[in-house]
């Protein structure tokens, strides 16, 4: 919470006044003098309401999205890190292995994009890494640091995609096959490349 800023720490104080002005005793005086159980469920769900409006404000300004070359970068090692550790373990399932190694590969993309000047896809677009590759390859095109990534996106991001994307195989449970041509361990040797390689580039 340290990295709120003042305006918006402004903005939520204004709100929590606001709405503890419901809660005031003054202004709820008729309530408090009423011994119904109406009035109390009143005064209650008043109350519920005041502390869903602290909590989600709260959590709205704390839980701000990824969107720096930097960020993007720093969570594309912490990504790569467990599927490194998870690529020799069989008892690993596959389903949240591949989402670790498309959340890498989606971060890392973002982050080279982001660090030589363009703005990354978002969206729905953002979840695209076949879309993410190509943009990825035009931007090193025309950039200082390049990679070498293959113009036509391999085999292997192209299944990432697959249940990257909507409707998101890979994080939600369903009746489909997920399978991996290429082994864990070269997949996570491919990831680690790609990410030296834009690490490369904040140098």
């Amino acid at each position: 919470m340290a990295g709120i800023k003042r305006s918006a720490l402004a903005t939520l104080a204004r709100e929590i006044e606001a709405a503890a002005g419901d809660l005031d005793p003054a202004a709820q005086a008729p309530v408090a003098q009423a011994a119904s159980a109406q009035n109390d469920q009143a005064a209650t769900f008043r109350c519920a309401k005041f502390l869903d409006l602290v909590e989600s404000t709260a959590w709205a300004m704390a839980a701000k999205p990824v969107v720096s070359a930097n960020g993007y970068r720093s969570v594309a090692g912490e990504f790569l890190a467990l599927v490194e550790r998870l690529a020799d373990e069989p008892a690993a399932a596959l389903s949240p292995w591949v989402y670790l190694a498309a959340q890498t590969l989606e971060c890392s993309l973002k982050a080279y994009i982001a660090k030589v000047g363009q703005k990354p896809p978002v969206r729905r677009q953002g979840l695209d890494l076949i879309n993410l590759w190509t943009t990825a390859v035009r931007a090193s095109a025309s950039a200082t640091r390049k990679l070498s990534l293959d113009p036509t996106p391999p085999d292997w991001c192209a299944m990432l995609s697959v249940f990257h994307d909507y409707p998101y195989l890979d994080r939600y449970p369903g009746e489909h096959g997920l399978a991996l041509k290429t082994e864990r361990a070269q997949l996570a040797r491919r990831l680690r490349a790609i990410l030296t390689e834009v690490e490369a580039a904040f140098q």
